[in-house]
């Protein structure tokens, strides 16, 4: 009975993702970077069985990271490999925004990719009370999706911005 309902829960996820973002699509080829550097190909056994995630802000960037990935991870004097999938989260509500990046990563996981970049926009159309999406994005990768990212940061300025996180996922075998 609990399958069923699982599988029933899991399906009724899927619909509102597709109803509230439409088709998810893989980046071009031509913008994929299917062959990561030495600096992404491995996880420390340590990250392996990592389950928080560590934050920090420097500035108006938001860098997050699994124990013992910060460097290896996130490449921090780099650039990040570009992501494999894009999802767009203009426009959605805070509970919106949490259910669609959660199903989405888990999504990607399972689909074996490496990388997703996330669109939260810069909060022009937020009102007086500012930006709510990157603030849900990020605890949201820090709480419910802690086992499934390596790490994330924000984009650079090519892929978003503050309007947008790079987000490194865990392998499938690695949770």
């Amino acid at each position: 009975m609990a399958d069923a309902r699982n599988v029933t829960d899991g399906k009724r996820r899927s619909s509102v993702f597709r109803e509230l973002v439409g088709q998810v699509e893989p980046l071009p080829p031509s913008e994929r970077r299917e062959q990561l550097s030495g600096a992404f190909r491995s996880v420390s056994p340590v990250a392996k069985r990592a389950t928080v995630l560590t934050v920090k802000h420097l500035g108006d960037q938001i860098i997050g990271y699994a124990r013992g990935e910060e460097a290896q991870a996130l490449a921090l004097t780099g650039e990040p490999p570009r992501p494999h999938r894009q999802l767009d989260l203009h426009r959605a509500t805070k509970e919106q925004a949490q259910q669609i990046l959660t199903t989405a990563v888990r999504q990607a996981r399972a689909d074996g990719l490496a990388s997703l970049l996330v669109i939260v926009g810069k909060g022009k159309h937020s009102g007086a009370s500012g930006p709510v999406l990157p603030g849900a994005v990020v605890e949201t990768l820090i709480r419910p999706l802690a086992r499934d990212v390596l790490a994330f940061r924000t984009a650079s300025p090519d892929l978003g911005g503050t309007g947008a996180f790079v987000v490194r996922l865990r392998p499938m075998d690695s949770r």
